[in-house]
């Protein structure tokens, strides 16, 4: 008889029950130790730059970003051309922001699983990739802010995750193996619903701007292409499938820059990037030429976000 694995007990989170927890999940996520420390201190301080602030901690920090995203839903149609961050922030307001910052509290450094560090790796990976491979597609007409942004929140459905049960959150990165698909299948079977899902549903009860709900709940359906979806919300769903898959690829080999051509070709079609990159019109050698780069900023920026007693390998 083969032993089941031990999964943490805790409530699936499907149907009605995730309904109502995302109805106003997002103005409560809780953001990081570091950074709520530092927003703390500038509204105690009542610094006249807080706006500049919190939109380049919320570049870097995804429940942070979310949050200024849930506060500017109801200034955003459906039709809105362009998101950005900046853009959120104007539609907020400095007062919004200000009056926001009082209700954000610590999520605590040592309940938070190591495994999770890894999660705000992987999102400003994504987001630094997309706005790269938008710019190196600006005939597509992706802003390369708004594939940043869209970048950066395409794994919002795993922090909810994380958020919602860190047990088994962790249990899931633990057993998930290598590849997305490995990822989504280890969810499905945990909480009965992957982060894609999740993050689908919350789109929909936030009333967020398709293209963005584009990126968050059909990032893992590249053989799909969903019905309607218009060219530049396409290309924009297809540079945050390659900014994910690039992603993954170095994620799960550290010195992928420093890999013979075959060895890199390896890696990247076990992860899906050729596919991806095909879809684009790009080589795999115009993705090779961003993993360097794309490897020592990303580690950079999320240094800030984790204080010393924090940090992990990455």
């Amino acid at each position: 008889m083969v032993n089941k694995p031990n999964v943490p007990e805790g409530r699936k989170i499907v149907g009605a029950p995730l309904r109502a927890k995302l109805a106003s999940f997002a103005r409560h996520l809780p953001v990081l130790p570091v950074v709520a420390r530092e927003l703390e201190a500038l509204r105690e301080a009542h610094d006249p730059t807080v706006v500049e602030r919190v939109e380049r901690l919320g570049g870097i920090d995804p429940t942070l970003a979310l949050r200024i995203l849930f506060l500017a839903r109801r200034r955003l149609l459906p039709s809105t051309r362009v998101i950005t961050l900046p853009h959120l922030m104007a539609r907020v307001g400095a007062d919004a922001i200000v009056e926001d910052l009082r209700t954000i509290t610590d999520a605590s450094g040592s309940d938070l699983p190591v495994a999770a560090q890894s999660l705000w790796l992987h999102s400003i990976q994504v987001a630094i990739a997309a706005k790269y491979f938008a710019n190196s597609l600006s005939a597509f007409g992706v802003q390369g802010d708004e594939a940043y942004l869209c970048g950066l929140l395409h794994d919002a459905g795993r922090f909810i995750e994380l958020a919602e049960d860190p047990a088994r959150f962790q249990f899931v990165e633990a057993k998930r193996g290598e590849t997305a698909d490995e990822l989504t299948r280890s969810e499905a079977s945990v909480f009965g619903i992957d982060h894609a899902e999740i993050g689908s549903v919350a789109c929909a009860l936030w009333g967020l701007p398709a293209r963005l709900a584009t990126a968050i709940g059909r990032h893992h359906g590249d053989a799909v292409v969903p019905e309607g979806i218009d060219a530049r919300t396409l290309h924009l769903l297809r540079i945050i499938i390659l900014a994910d898959a690039t992603s993954f690829a170095l994620m799960d080999h550290a010195d992928l820059p420093t890999y013979d051509a075959s060895s890199r070709a390896l890696a990247f079609e076990q992860h899906g990037v050729d596919r991806a990159a095909h879809a684009l019109g790009l080589t795999v050698g115009a993705v090779s030429i961003t993993l360097s780069a794309l490897r020592y900023k990303s580690a950079a920026l999320v240094l800030e976000l984790f204080a010393p007693s924090e940090r992990h390998a990455l």
